[in-house]
């Protein structure tokens, strides 16, 4: 309704009515050719032409060709094309494209391709068989209607919960409901209902300051984007959603599983090995959670305590690998600092899938390298009586096998500490001069072995 009143007085001078409604994208825009061809593996081409329906000229209409991960099997990627572009008043068509559709070996053939119109997602959805074997394909429309919901697996509890509700091709008349429950057997019972009416939501816009007293008008067509408030809410809940006919009947209905938590991971445990670290050396750790109703999602481990309960900052972190399908029991190599003496604090953090976490310490005692039998190769890398910096430097057993790489310092020197007593090789190459070295060195327990490698043609 548009008011008309006095500046000066406020009186009211005039109202009238009119009626805004949000077009549907169909009913202006068609795609009127759509073809695949392959000429071999990696060798393809999908075009899609797109014309306006009504007679005349009509505003500018933007047009996206997708190519949807989740619907072509496989899916590696394009290697070109147009995927954007508009009609214009004075152009009646667009051609969109895609070329050189890359998947996977073995993938299926079938799959889909979306066009999307001035921000809808979907208007048009082709079912494509992507063969390779020279043929034109026509692919065709995909006019059943389709339900998904877009959730987390997991949900911190509160007042904007966001989740998602995709519809494809909904008939005319079609109507759309929401619900969170519990699963009690076969029955759903419904804990927060939503009628929402149209199948996808629309919002219209209108503001009175447009350029001249003009009246301006915006207008929104597209998948709901629901904020709930599941304050309260805990443990696990099925969403539900429903796409009924005008006449009521239930088109298609799509439910999945999720869960609100609002507790950290609880009963933590660091279980250290029998034997005690080694300073400089990486000592293996496990962990234990017994308790996380949403699922741990990770682990990480440091060297030291937490502080308030968290993780302090700038504290290097090792991320733990789990040990069971379940993830409650994860373990890391975790690095024991050079200089560590007597005893030290290990900690690690898990951190549920909502964001929550919590910390659990142990101490565990750190002997020196000499206690542990280990031993030091260090020497300098020359060419003839050049220190060489920045070269790569491997570390090989007597045999050959590689076990570590270091690079020369500013002076050419290179070391690898807490070796096991026995026969090494270190070797290194000079790619400019096409020079490379190599010398063998035996390390004792508790001392230091040096072996220079000189680059030679």
């Amino acid at each position: 309704m548009i008011t008309t009143t006095d500046a000066e007085t406020g009186e009211l001078l005039a109202t009238k009515t009119i009626g805004v409604a949000i077009a549907q994208p169909r009913e202006y825009v068609e795609v009127s050719q759509i073809s695949f061809e392959g000429w071999g593996p990696e060798r393809n081409r999908l075009q899609v032409s797109l014309a306006g329906v009504q007679a005349g000229p009509i505003p500018p209409v933007t047009a996206e060709l997708v190519l949807p991960p989740d619907a072509i099997p496989g899916f590696l990627g394009s290697q070109g094309g147009v995927f954007r572009g508009a009609l214009l008043p004075g152009n009646r068509r667009l051609n969109l494209s895609a070329e050189n559709i890359r998947q996977l070996e073995g993938a299926s053939e079938q799959g889909q391709v979306y066009v999307n119109v001035d921000g809808v997602p979907r208007v048009f959805i082709f079912d494509v068989t992507f063969a390779s074997d020279g043929q034109q394909v026509v692919p065709t429309e995909h006019q059943r209607p389709g339900l998904r919901l877009v959730a987390d697996p997991a949900y911190l509890p509160g007042p904007s919960t966001a989740i998602g509700i995709q519809v494809d091709s909904p008939p005319s008349g079609s109507t759309l409901s929401f619900a969170i429950g519990r699963q009690e057997g076969p029955r759903f019972v419904p804990e927060m209902e939503q009628m929402l009416g149209q199948p996808r939501e629309q919002r219209l816009g209108c503001s009175p300051y447009g350029p001249g007293g003009a009246i301006l008008l915006s207008a929104r067509l597209g998948d709901w984007d629901l904020s709930l408030d599941t304050s309260g809410i805990v443990g696990e809940r099925t969403l539900l959603a429903k796409l009924f006919s005008y006449d009521g009947n239930v088109l298609e209905t799509a439910e999945t599983a999720v869960v609100f938590d609002d507790v950290p991971p609880a009963h933590l445990q660091v279980i250290p090995p029998i034997d005690s670290a080694t300073a400089g050396q990486p000592y293996l750790v496990k962990a234990l959670c017994t308790r996380s109703l949403s699922g741990v999602a990770s682990a990480q481990f440091f060297v030291g305590r937490p502080v308030d309960g968290k993780l302090p900052e700038k504290t290097p972190t090792v991320s733990g690998v789990p040990i069971d399908d379940q993830k409650l029991e994860w373990f890391a190599e975790l690095p024991i600092p050079a200089d560590a003496i007597g005893t030290i604090p290990i900690s690690v953090q898990f951190t549920n899938r909502v964001g929550l976490s919590d910390v659990a310490t142990t101490v565990v005692a750190v002997q020196s390298a000499e206690q542990a039998g280990l031993g030091t190769l260090a020497g300098q890398v020359l060419e003839g009586p050049r220190p060489q910096a920045g070269l790569t430097v491997t570390l090989s057993t007597a045999g050959g096998t590689a076990l570590f790489q270091a690079t020369s310092g500013p002076d050419g020197s290179f070391r690898f500490p807490n070796l096991k007593p026995g026969s090494y090789k270190v070797s290194a190459a000079k790619t400019s001069s096409s020079r490379q070295g190599e010398a063998a060195a035996t390390v004792e327990a508790g001392k230091t072995a040096n072996a220079n490698v000189s680059l030679q043609l």
